[in-house]
């Protein structure tokens, strides 16, 4: 990808929607990756991500790594 967008998640259900629908489609269909880590919010934030953006890479560490590690935690996994 050309770009990789990397987003941390806690219990950020209310408005992880809003977020990845901020970003226009032209991007979300071009050579872009978008990565949510989850630090472990247990809000249904997974099943709103699967269910409706499909095209989101997501990534549940199981613990809060806390933002920074996070956001290393998302970098490993962008290609």
């Amino acid at each position: 990808p050309t770009l990789s967008i990397l987003i941390v998640a806690y219990k950020s259900r209310p408005e992880i929607g809003a977020c990845l629908d901020s970003i226009p489609g032209c991007l979300a269909s071009g050579n872009v990756e978008i990565i949510v880590v989850d630090n472990s919010s247990g809000d249904g934030t997974a099943e709103l991500i699967s269910g409706s953006y499909p095209h989101v890479h997501y990534v549940a560490p199981g613990i809060n790594l806390g933002f920074g590690a996070g956001n290393n935690h998302a970098l490993e996994r962008a290609t």
